[in-house]
């Protein structure tokens, strides 16, 4: 591979993690509104969420496109492959730690959520957990 294409892969897998990072952020906003039933206008705001997503999720594509211009998550970089893996590993561990969480301590919370709110937890804490440790392997 030349450098060129190593400092592509680097900057897909940046923005890589941005994205997970805005995802994971726009799910816990749907699951804070989804808490407070009593909102007025919770329909608007999941609306906004879900638009604000597929905004994101466009710009990721635009700019994945103009960077590396492929689709594929498949690295070439062995550094990167392997951050790829330890990113995947602590987005497993951390939603593994949630749901344990959830399990021991569920009757103790007070917010009576939802199957569908928890899933909507899970995740989001899989996506923030992978945004985040994507960011801290790649920053310089």
């Amino acid at each position: 591979m030349t450098n060129l294409e190593v400092k592509n892969e680097e900057q897909h897998i940046a923005i890589s993690g941005w994205f997970w990072l805005a995802l994971g952020t726009v799910l816990m906003f749907m699951v804070i509104t989804d808490a407070f039933k009593d909102s007025e206008n919770q329909q608007f705001f999941n609306t906004g969420f879900v638009v604000l997503f597929v905004g994101i999720a466009v710009f990721y594509k635009i700019k994945a496109f103009f960077n590396s211009k492929k689709y594929t998550d498949g690295y070439q970089d062995e550094f990167i492959k392997q951050m790829n893996h330890n990113a995947c590993r602590h987005a497993f561990y951390c939603t593994v730690s949630v749901i344990v969480a959830v399990w021991v301590i569920g009757d103790v919370i007070a917010i009576p959520f939802t199957h569908e709110t928890m899933s909507l937890v899970y995740l989001a804490t899989a996506c923030l957990s992978y945004g985040t440790s994507i960011i801290w392997q790649n920053r310089d």
